[in-house]
């Protein structure tokens, strides 16, 4: 449908929990950011498998990403894992 007007994909999922405060007004956006609203890919409300059927043969840059407040020296493996994780949920979504 629009994948050919598309150069740059850049991939985050969201707790619906937590943005649904933030649009309330309970949570200001640096709040929800500490809370957590962007969560490990398939732990929120985007549809990756739509998403990315819809842009099947996209050949462009992609970014994967799951933002955090803070991150410690001692969180690096934990962090570590959940994005290995989000990547193998996209490459088995595109295969």
């Amino acid at each position: 449908m629009c994948g050919d007007r598309i150069e740059h994909l850049h991939l985050k999922d969201v707790d619906a929990a937590i943005l649904e405060r933030l649009r309330s007004g309970e949570l200001s956006l640096d709040a929800a950011w500490r809370e957590g609203i962007f969560c490990p890919f398939g732990a929120g409300v985007v549809d990756f498998d739509a998403v990315l059927s819809e842009l099947a043969g996209f050949d462009g840059w992609t970014v994967l990403e799951q933002d955090r407040v803070v991150v410690r020296v001692a969180d690096l493996d934990a962090v570590a894992g959940v994005e290995a994780s989000n990547l193998e949920m996209v490459e088995r979504k595109e295969s």
